[in-house]
């Protein structure tokens, strides 16, 4: 099912698709019928460069993870595995 999926709504678009995040939001801007998934941190210098305002969906969120990648002695290891 999901290789169906994909290859009816996705794969035929892919070319349009954009390649950041900027680009995205941008479309959101423009395009009434468009919705595009990105990072909710209002501060994020891309928001500052939209010719419109967005607000988050409420019940939408997801979470997201991150790896960073440090030395075995690297200064910053007790940062980062802050908690």
């Amino acid at each position: 099912i999901e290789s169906a999926v994909y290859n009816k709504l996705i794969a035929p678009f892919k070319s349009e698709m954009p390649a950041t995040h900027l680009e995205g939001f941008r479309r959101v801007c423009t395009d009434h019928n468009y919705a595009h998934i990105g990072p909710n941190i209002p501060n994020l210098r891309i928001f500052s460069l939209l010719s419109c305002q967005l607000l988050p969906l409420p019940g939408t969120s997801y979470r997201e993870p991150f790896a960073f990648i440090t030395s075995k002695n690297s200064p910053y290891k007790g940062l980062i595995n802050w908690r």
